[in-house]
């Protein structure tokens, strides 16, 4: 996705997540489901976790989804863009376009 002009952090970067907190009795899996959803408009048909790493205190979980394309919902004054990376472009993806520098780290990884 990519952040609206106006956002005081990171404007015009693209930011490869959908990040949040579980709430209250929620499983691990129905919250990144709901924020993905929440940030995105995305409700895969399937997830496939590929690995799990920790940013600080936080855990950043990465995964491919099984969804239609057509599902993104841009979120006004949130998100101008996005767009599909295939995982084996990914790296030259990040070499070439502004994305949020943490998340830089996190997705070398």
């Amino acid at each position: 996705m990519k952040r609206d002009i106006n956002k005081p952090s990171y404007p015009n970067y693209f930011e490869a997540s959908a990040g949040g907190s579980a709430l209250a009795g929620e499983s691990t899996e129905e919250a990144i489901l709901r924020e993905l959803e929440e940030e995105t408009g995305i409700t895969p048909l399937t997830l496939t976790f590929l690995d799990r790493n920790l940013y600080r205190k936080d855990a950043c979980f990465i995964a491919t989804a099984d969804c239609p394309k057509s599902a993104v919902r841009l979120q006004e004054e949130e998100t101008t863009d996005y767009c599909w990376v295939p995982l084996e472009q990914l790296t030259y993806f990040i070499a070439n376009h502004l994305v949020i520098p943490r998340q830089v780290e996190l997705l070398k990884d």
